[in-house]
């Protein structure tokens, strides 16, 4: 981004402040005539513009160690570099089956400087694969094991419309070891959604929507499989699942299984929902019948259905970085030893280190002390054993027995860290691959994904600019819009949108506020025409809010409370439209315009309680092309909505509408318009 160049802080110079104060002197002092240089007051005058004019020089003399505590101060560090991660498919050419161990490293080459890479986890090497993959639900199946297998093409896990009892059921061609730890590969399809919310460096909520059963086959049926590890959050989102294969896993057979599959039984693992749903708990008393209902019907175990990308064995993520251990660190001198100095600097060999890496040690006499790593050694006391990393440097720098104890003389300094980073290493899909060790030559790598998530390190200037913006991010929850936008924001999740409404709860009379309480109603983002949030989506958004809110305000999180609403309508076609046309185009603008999400006279979702008015839904039919003439429309809604008299529905202060159908008669071409009301 452009950045405004900083100007100094005052610009004025000897000679502007004493021209300014003998000017002044006719005002403060008019018995003061004489302003020659021989009068003493002036002498005085020059004296102390000489000395404001040096305090200016140092006030606008600030190096970038001064810039970064001006932003420490506010809580602003620039962003480090950051290693690309990429996640990569082994096999070997010799069919071996072997460990991978974590830290093995890898290049790639880009037909530039070949940039390192580092396994981030242990991977055992099968010589295995996946022969089936099948979505099972309610009592049917759908065999994806072809788009699992292709580019560009997904699956539902658990079918459309997650239901109680839906399997995803994975078939291998060979027996698993037993006792071996197995990583599977599960990447969603997630091109069509938002970004997940975010705020400031906050963790992302990892909190599963739902128990998810994992299962392993046996010759007694199905046995439960505990998962070591779950990086997709109960397939949520793109990872690796672990899990130890059983010592009495076997091979079995399964109805889903097509004929085509060449042998009849094979070792599987299964995921399945569990048989019920919890549903948000809702109050023993104050809900009337329509809200009691409508939590019932919108309890469901996922806010966005998982669909699969691809699901892979002998996967395993790998970062832009290298693992340095022990390394003996020197001086600018080459010395590998302390002198005894005050402020002695040492470089590591690689650079840039990553910040959070680094590991020092220093050796006196015969023992090993591990130093700590500061900011700045300003807190440091004499002999507190601190140092600074200049990560972009390699440099390290030790106290000078003031701030931050000395390098002792003939002391030895050791260090542990990782050094890499930046975007150089977003590499595309399909890059060459090399493995460093020689006795790993017969395994090859495929990445059939970008490298993605590498970065720069933020340059001192950008970070500048960047404070102000971070400064008026809201952060504290005290108005209606700090709580709807930090309820927008939760990390981690995908909230549409949000409403709060002070003094309010649900249960209490409309007439009677209910003191030091916020109601904040969230809609998650779906592809379906109600979407509803599971208790544990409110829960983060809760928990999000509760560290942002004020401490004598009670903090509600509810789902919305939906109202259907059905048109029926009766439309004259213009001349030359087909009729069948027609009624599709009016049904498909009604479902658009009554939407949650997308509906409304701006199409950001219908606005919560608002009312739905006769006039305003035939103003939108008559937008629709090739309606001629609206002749009669009349409005029904469920028992969430309450009828004016009028023919307009009204709805509660935290609800929504949305529609699932209407009734669409349309008539031939009238010549006049009359509309009946």
């Amino acid at each position: 981004m452009p950045i405004v160049p900083i100007p100094d802080l005052d610009d004025k110079r000897y000679a502007d402040l004493v021209r300014e104060a003998v000017a002044s002197l006719a005002v403060r002092a008019p018995a003061w005539t004489d302003h020659n240089a021989s009068d003493p007051g002036i002498t005085l005058v020059e004296l102390f513009a000489w000395l404001a004019e040096m305090q200016i020089y140092g006030l606008n003399c600030l190096t970038p160690d001064h810039y970064r505590t001006f932003l420490r101060l506010v809580g602003i560090r620039p962003v480090p570099a950051v290693p690309a991660t990429v996640a990569l498919t082994l096999s070997s050419t010799a069919g071996r089956e072997l460990l991978v161990p974590r830290g093995t490293r890898l290049t790639a080459e880009t037909g530039g400087e070949p940039l390192p890479f580092e396994t981030t986890d242990d991977l055992f090497l099968l010589n295995n694969r996946i022969v089936a993959v099948i979505s099972a639900w309610g009592g049917g199946f759908r065999n994806v094991t072809d788009a699992n297998a292709r580019d560009a093409l997904f699956f539902p896990a658990f079918g459309e419309q997650p239901a109680p009892g839906g399997t995803l059921l994975i078939a291998f061609e060979r027996m698993l070891p037993a006792g071996r730890a197995v990583r599977l590969a599960i990447d969603l399809y997630e091109a069509d959604l938002p970004p997940v919310g975010a705020h400031r460096d906050e963790p992302a909520a990892a909190v599963p929507p739902v128990d998810l059963v994992w299962e392993y086959s046996t010759e007694a049926g199905y046995r439960r499989l505990d998962l070591l590890e779950d990086g997709t959050t109960g397939l949520t989102r793109s990872g690796q699942i672990l899990f130890s294969v059983p010592a009495d896993m076997t091979a079995t057979t399964s109805p889903y299984l097509p004929a085509t599959v060449p042998a009849p039984r094979f070792p599987m693992i299964r995921c399945r929902l569990p048989e019920e749903i919890t549903a948000v708990p809702l109050p023993s008393e104050g809900l009337s019948a329509c809200r009691r209902a409508a939590a019932r019907q919108g309890a469901g175990f996922y806010e966005i259905p998982p669909r699969i990308d691809s699901i892979r064995l002998n996967t395993v993520t790998a970062r832009q970085a290298v693992s340095v251990v022990d390394e003996n660190l020197v001086s600018s001198s080459g010395a590998d030893w302390g002198n005894g100095m005050p402020g002695q600097v040492v470089s590591l060999a690689r650079r840039p280190a990553m910040e959070g890496s680094l590991r020092v040690r220093v050796l006196t006499g015969t023992d090993w002390e591990e130093w700590a790593e500061r900011d700045n050694l300003d807190a440091s006391g004499p002999m507190d054993p601190h140092f600074v990393l200049d990560p972009a440097g390699g440099t390290i720098l030790f106290g000078d027995g003031r701030n931050g104890r000395v390098l002792p003389e003939g002391a030895r300094v050791r260090a542990d860290y990782l050094s890499g980073g930046g975007a150089a290493g977003n590499l595309r899909p399909l890059a060459s691959w090399r493995f460093d060790d020689p006795l790993l030559a017969d395994l090859a790598a495929r990445n059939d994904a970008s490298a993605s998530g590498g970065r720069d390190a933020e340059p001192l200037a950008e970070a500048i600019a960047r404070a102000p913006l971070e400064l008026r991010e809201v952060d504290r929850a005290i108005t209606s819009d700090d709580f709807e936008y930090l309820a927008l924001n939760t990390p981690g999740l995908r909230v549409a949108r949000a409403r709060a409404l002070p003094l309010w709860e649900p249960e209490a009379p409309e007439d009677r506020p209910v003191p030091a309480t916020v109601t904040v109603v969230v809609v998650p983002w779906s592809f379906t025409p109600r979407p509803y949030p599971g208790p544990r989506f409110l829960r983060a958004v809760c928990d999000h809010l509760d560290r942002h809110r004020l401490v004598t305000t009670r903090v509600r999180v509810i789902p919305p409370l939906y109202a259907q609403v059905t048109v029926r309508t009766r439309v004259s076609a213009g001349e030359g439209v087909h009729p069948e046309e027609l009624r599709a185009r009016v049904a498909e603008r009604l479902l658009a315009f009554l939407h949650p999400l997308k509906g409304g006279e701006d199409g950001t979702g219908w606005p919560f309680g608002r009312g739905v008015y006769r006039s305003e839904i035939i103003a939108a039919i008559r937008e629709v092309s090739g309606v001629e003439c609206v002749l009669e429309t009349t409005l029904s809604g469920d028992t969430c909505t309450r009828a004016d008299g009028e023919g307009n529905l009204m709805i509660d202060r935290d609800a929504l509408v949305y529609s699932e159908r209407h009734e669409v008669d349309v008539t031939a071409r009238s010549g006049r318009c009359t509309v009946t009301y």
